[in-house]
């Protein structure tokens, strides 16, 4: 009986963890669009993040099981612990960091002698004189009574004996492990695992599989110990030689049936080989394997050869039959609560389980020997074996290896399913990941759409491109916009796309066609009042719709439809209509779901839903409330500490933005429009400043305050503030380009910005403020103030810091109050070489790459700064 002590180590390595980089686009002149592409890239990269991820931990676990198995066939081929444990250590270190392991063998009487150690001198001569008495209090005694493992990853300096404590004054031990050996219900010693000097972190992944690891070295250890005895015996008593022999060659032929197990990965396969060595070994011509189903406490059926002796239906029922655990009044039941084989030699009366009953009566066995399969003291199935014309004859002797063989059996099987359920799962992963890149590409395709139709302010050439996008990619060939006219609650048509076969009568219907909103406007109504598409891929004869309904299929000669609503702040603003004229088409539920949310995204059909789905419940309102009011950090500060520390950030970017002509704009329109007006810029303001990864910090009337590097620092964040300006700006000009068409007055926005050292804290006591202070501050509100209507104004400080990624129009030194002069410049647009098709508008790759050097903390420069620096004075 053996025991082992085992230290290891593990590099600490760092790992550099590349924040997720969002990109930013031109937006849509509704303020809600944005938000869904945003939420949608996001949880398509959260989910490449999460399959990636479960990608690498299947590899690792079956990397770690390939190795497992391999060990395992050097346990089988050589039974001799000195010649395998070079093969053991290194198994330990490239899997676990494991260095050191200890055999320790528990004697007949209950104490404990050193066995085997890869320790060193002079731990290896202290180990070896190590004993610990039979009845003396000691952990490995404990580990042994209990069964179950010890896990410190940071030893106290106490022991249980007298013993374990020189030990421990001899060596250092900083992490222990201690596992109990049991092989064939029976306690042979310890395997100790430790470390002199590291805290080893394990996960409870890693300890099962050190579990299967010992329990494998625990089968191996009593099949050395057998064949020591044997050998031993049959060198004192040379008269029982042949027994030995003979018993040498059953344990070599099970051996030889382990490694072929251990090789064959492929159930069928070693199920064969099984049936193959009970058949040559036993005479057992019938095997049934079942596995537990621990959420119903039944075993259920999974393989078996009687097949080929009962008939089909037979068969069937068989299959289907389940053995309840519970109550334990079956032979299985009783064998897997006792965790040992049942032997019934010859069967004679009924058990007490009906289940069992109905089997034995269906397949007539004589014989039967039930073998629980226990792989990390869990219990995953049962083995049957059984006779069906005969009885068995088996010694105990033969049961013996028969037990060994059903453990590693019970372990063969437990990595099949294993690697079952890996394919299984990659499979899944290979699926998601396709439908994954699928749903990419036609984001990536809608996206590239809607920033086309961003840059067209043509009400009549945005729907033309529309009707075309979606007869291109859908086949609806006949495409219908009607708007609602709010004041009248009337639905009128807008525009519509002309294919081949609009006779005049269809196109004066549908130039003339308005109608109320209202219950008896049938489909239509419908689809406005619960703003879901509705979808009739073929109208029935006889079909019976409301007046309209009626007027639209006559008018039309309509043979199916499909209505969209397009939603606008949890308003129908309008209905898209589908139809073709000349034939069927069958539309599955994700192309309508497609349908519909390409109508939101052209149609800026954006509501606070998300957030509202987030709001926790009414105990939590009060929180929320002020995560909307300060950063999460600081929030979470002030309500972990009730106080929010004052502190100065070294790196931060300050940005004012401020309207032009506010006043001239803002004297003709009344309270209510005034407050609707600014409370869509500011709430477009927001969504950019969040998805560029900034803190808003307030708004003053008609001026916005926002800042990049904190309350967390952040590399990039002058990059990223001036990347939100430019955004902003492009919202705005679009803003000032429809409402100058439409003859609206506009206004313009001036935006300054400037980088350096503020300080940062929470003010007020019933209603909290997030503010900054500092000369930063200051002159980035003179930045603003100094700029033009509709440009951006940097300081030289930020300049210096974006000047890589942006261009810039210099404007030389101007006057700034209290400051004398500073340089300026005006922030133009994204370097045409980092832009996507040189409009400057959208980072592409290469700005990405430079932005991630920014991220890791790496400078830039020009190659003319780095010459003109290294040049000789």
């Amino acid at each position: 009986m053996i025991t082992g002590f085992l230290s290891f180590s593990v590099g600490a390595a760092g790992a550099l963890i590349l924040s997720r980089l969002l990109k930013t686009e031109v937006h849509s002149p509704n303020s809600e669009r944005q938000t869904a592409r945003a939420g949608e890239e996001a949880n398509l990269e959260d989910r490449l993040e999460h399959s990636e991820q479960a990608r690498a931990q299947l590899q690792r676990s079956i990397r770690r099981t390939i190795a497992l198995n391999r060990l395992l066939r050097k346990f089988n081929e050589d039974l001799n612990i000195e010649r395998i444990a070079g093969e053991m250590a290194e198994f330990l270190v490239e899997q676990f960091g494991i260095r050191y392991y200890v055999l320790f063998r528990r004697e007949l009487e209950g104490g404990f002698t050193f066995f085997h150690s890869n320790a060193e001198e002079p731990y290896l001569s202290v180990l070896k004189q190590t004993s610990i008495p039979a009845g003396e209090t000691s952990l490995h005694e404990a580990v042994c009574r209990r069964r179950k493992r010890l896990y410190w990853r940071d030893v106290p300096r106490k022991s249980l004996s007298s013993a374990e404590h020189d030990v421990q004054q001899s060596i250092p031990i900083r992490t222990l492990l201690v596992f109990p050996l049991v092989s064939a219900d029976q306690v042979m010693g310890t395997l100790d695992l430790s470390h002199p000097s590291e805290t080893i972190d394990l996960t409870p992944e890693d300890l099962t599989d050190l579990e299967v690891f010992v329990e494998h070295l625990a089968v191996t250890l009593r099949n050395s110990l057998l064949v020591g005895a044997l050998e031993d015996q049959g060198l004192q008593l040379l008269a029982i030689n042949q027994r030995l022999e003979t018993e040498g060659m059953q344990i070599a032929s099970l051996n030889q049936l382990l490694r072929n197990m251990n090789e064959a990965l492929d159930l069928d396969l070693v199920l064969n080989l099984m049936l193959e060595y009970v058949k040559s070994s036993f005479d057992i011509h019938y095997y049934v394997v079942y596995l537990i189903d621990q959420v119903n406490g039944v075993l259920t059926y999974h393989r078996s050869n009687i097949e080929s002796f009962l008939p089909g239906q037979s068969m069937q029922e068989f299959t289907d039959r389940k053995l309840p655990l519970f109550p334990v009044n079956g032979m299985h039941a009783l064998a897997c609560e006792r965790k040992r084989y049942i032997y019934l030699p010859m069967i004679r009366g009924r058990s007490d389980s009906e289940f069992e009953n109905a089997n034995l009566e269906l397949t007539g066995m004589k014989s039967l020997l039930i073998f629980p399969l226990i792989t990390g003291n869990r219990i995953i199935g049962v083995l049957d074996f059984s006779m069906m014309h005969d009885r068995m004859r088996l010694s105990r002797a033969d049961l013996a290896r028969l037990s060994i063989f059903s453990e590693q059996f019970a372990v063969v099987l437990n990595n099949s399913l294993l690697i079952e359920e890996l394919e299984r799962q990659q499979l899944a992963l290979e699926k998601s990941v396709y439908e994954i890149e699928t749903t990419r590409n036609q984001i990536e395709q809608l996206n590239e759409f809607t920033r086309k139709m961003n840059e067209q302010t043509d009400f009549k050439f945005i729907a033309s491109e529309i009707f075309r996008y979606l007869e291109e990619n859908f086949g609806l060939e006949f495409s219908w916009l009607m708007l609602v006219n709010r004041e009248k609650q009337t639905l009128f048509t807008s525009m519509y796309s002309r294919p081949l076969g609009l006779t005049p009568a269809m196109l004066s219907f549908l130039d003339s066609f308005e109608i109320s909103l209202e219950k008896a406007s049938g489909t239509l109504y419908r689809t406005a009042f619960k703003r879901k598409p509705y979808y009739l891929p073929r109208i029935p004869e006889g079909f019976q719709g409301s007046p309209v309904d009626e007027a639209i299929k006559n008018s039309l000669n309509l043979k199916w439809f499909l209505h969209v609503p397009l939603v606008i702040r949890g308003e129908t603003a309008g209905i898209l209509a589908f139809t073709n004229l000349d034939r069927m088409l069958h539309l599955k539920s994700r192309d309508v779901h497609r349908i519909q949310s390409f109508a939101d995204q052209i149609a800026g059909a954006l509501n606070n839903a998300f957030l509202h789905n987030q709001v926790q419940q009414e105990k939590t309102r009060a929180d929320e409330l002020l995560r909307n009011i300060l950063p999460v950090s600081v929030a979470d500060e002030l309500q972990d500490t009730g106080q929010v520390i004052t502190r100065v950030h070294d790196d931060t970017t300050i940005v004012f933005a401020d309207f032009a002509g506010f006043t001239a704009v803002a004297r003709g329109m009344s309270a209510e429009d005034l407050i609707r007006e600014l409370d869509g810029y500011f709430y477009q303001f927001d969504e950019i400043i969040r998805h560029n990864r900034l803190t808003k910090l307030k708004t003053i009337g008609d001026s916005y305050m926002f800042a990049g590097g904190l309350p967390e620092a952040r590399r990039s964040h002058a990059i990223d503030a001036c990347l939100a300006a430019l955004e902003i700006q492009a919202f705005m000009h679009q803003q000032r380009n429809v409402k100058a068409s439409l003859g609206i007055p506009f206004w313009e926005l001036r935006i300054g910005i400037n980088t350096g050292p503020v300080a940062a804290g929470v003010i007020g006591k019933d209603r909290f403020t997030y503010d900054v202070w500092g000369d930063t501050v200051n002159v980035s509100s003179r930045m603003e103030s100094d700029g033009e209507p509709g440009r951006i104004n940097i300081s030289a400080a930020t300049y210096n810091l974006v000047k890589y990624f942006f261009e810039c129009e210099y404007r030389g030194f101007r006057p700034v109050k209290n400051h004398g002069e500073m340089e300026m410049y005006f922030l133009n647009r994204i370097h045409p070489k980092l832009s996507m098709q040189g409009m400057g508008h959208l980072p592409n790759d290469r700005f990405m790459d430079l932005y991630r050097t920014v991220l890791r903390g790496k400078r830039i420069a020009y190659r003319s700064e780095i010459e003109k620096k290294t040049a000789p004075a």
